[in-house]
């Protein structure tokens, strides 16, 4: 191949790589009402991340609709409500950050929340959790 096709080859394959990139990078924000789920219950989401590799790839910035029961309701420190969903563990949770601010949801109640997986290991300082 010429050295001249290579460059157009080479030019090419870039402009394409900068078209992908503008693409992605004006999509705008995940639109979690109109789209697709995985269904989970809270238990087998924290179950899940036994496992924080294989957990991660998997479920880690997916679309996630996660069915549980609400074991504490808190605000952070932007004054969102924060809902922690029951797992099989004393003291251990699936927190859910709540954008709606009319949440009349009480301590008990089984909801299912669809949002955004964001993964493990922060704790309730990291998230702005009052203590």
């Amino acid at each position: 191949m010429s050295t001249k096709k290579q460059f157009l080859l080479f030019l090419l394959l870039m402009l394409l790589a900068a078209a992908i990139g503008y693409y992605f990078y004006n999509e705008g924000p995940v639109n979690f009402k109109n789209s697709n789920a995985q269904k989970i219950t809270a238990v087998e989401l924290y179950n899940a991340y036994e496992d924080t590799l294989t957990a991660h790839k998997k479920i880690t910035g997916k679309v996630l609709t996660v069915a549980g029961v609400i074991g504490k309701i808190e605000k952070n420190q932007q004054n969102e409500t924060i809902l922690f969903l029951k797992t099989n563990t004393a003291d251990a949770f699936i927190n859910c950050s709540m954008q709606q601010t009319n949440i009349t949801l009480k301590v008990n109640d089984s909801t299912h929340i669809k949002g955004l997986c964001s993964g493990i290991g922060q704790s309730d300082a990291e998230l702005g959790i009052k203590a």
